[in-house]
């Protein structure tokens, strides 16, 4: 992980989201916990070797005696290894957002080379 990413939820004035990350040999799969939030309002950038995840929910009306819980996320994941951002896929259900991230040379295949 970067040396910046743990500071950029304060920066941004957002909290970061708790997270797994899981190596499934051909991709790697995130989990973000973002409860309180809309499909609609959750961001999902994805490049070779890192991930941002930004959501923002509808600002509630009423006057709050104390507010705890989030309205806004913010996280950026470094990866292990380099995925291939076109075929990333995304799921958002019971306030935890997916990605399916295939990786570009996923390990432990062995490739028959050709003798010339």
């Amino acid at each position: 992980m970067g040396v910046w990413s743990p500071l950029l939820g304060t920066i941004f004035g957002a909290p970061r989201p708790a997270c797994d990350l899981e190596d499934r040999g051909d991709e790697l799969i995130l989990r973000v916990d973002m409860p309180g939030v809309r499909k609609e309002d959750i961001e999902v950038e994805v490049t070779e070797t890192s991930v941002k995840v930004r959501a923002e929910a509808p600002k509630a009306e009423g006057r709050y005696v104390f507010r705890e819980r989030p309205t806004s996320y913010f996280r950026v994941v470094e990866l292990p290894e380099e995925v291939k951002p076109s075929e990333a896929k995304a799921s958002y259900r019971d306030g935890v957002l997916e990605v399916t991230l295939p990786k570009a040379r996923p390990r432990g295949k062995a490739v028959r080379l050709k003798i010339e």
